[in-house]
């Protein structure tokens, strides 16, 4: 289903607007490394949260079960707790030094936010999301979407970290 850029809402156009500034001043102010950090951790906790059967026998011990929102819930906790252990862990303990280049942050916190962003309107119950407008649920939640928002982030790091990550890792320019 094609979407019409013409039909953009008001209220559409203001949470693009927000979504682009916020993700533009987030990726300035917390640097390249550190929105590594953070797609890593939402990577990890989308992975969990939707293959862990620890989490589904934890909703039904909790008598959860019913509650489709609870998900996004532990999505949520899941990602604080990752970002939490990855950031105190010694492997990356260095990484949140290197601000990098303004517009690598920018691209980085655009993914960031874009793969947030759709892993939670995912984990919302159907009768929520079929409430969004049909833009949003082309660009965050059809296969295409969520595809590229999960997508992006993995080429970001393939294509703008890659000669830095040999030279981290003692590599040359021949390697």
């Amino acid at each position: 289903m094609p979407v019409n850029f013409g039909m953009l809402s008001s209220m559409d156009a203001m949470i693009l607007a927000s979504f682009a500034i916020v993700a533009v001043a987030y990726g300035i102010y917390a640097g390249r490394d550190r929105c590594i950090v953070m797609l890593v951790s939402t990577y990890v906790s989308l992975a969990v949260v939707t293959n862990t059967p620890a989490v589904s026998m934890l909703n039904r011990a909790l008598n959860a079960s019913a509650n489709q929102s609870l998900q996004l819930v532990w999505f949520v906790g899941m990602f604080a707790l990752v970002f939490f252990v990855l950031w105190k862990s010694d492997l990356l303990r260095n990484l949140g030094i290197d601000r990098g280049i303004w517009w690598e942050s920018v691209l980085f916190s655009v993914s960031q936010v874009g793969l947030t962003v759709s892993s939670a309107m995912f984990l919302l119950p159907a009768e929520a999301s079929s409430k969004l407008s049909p833009l949003f649920q082309q660009a965050f939640l059809s296969d295409e979407g969520r595809s590229v928002w999960l997508l992006a982030p993995i080429v970001l790091l393939f294509t703008l970290g890659r000669s830095r990550g040999w030279a981290l890792l003692g590599g040359g320019d021949d390697e």
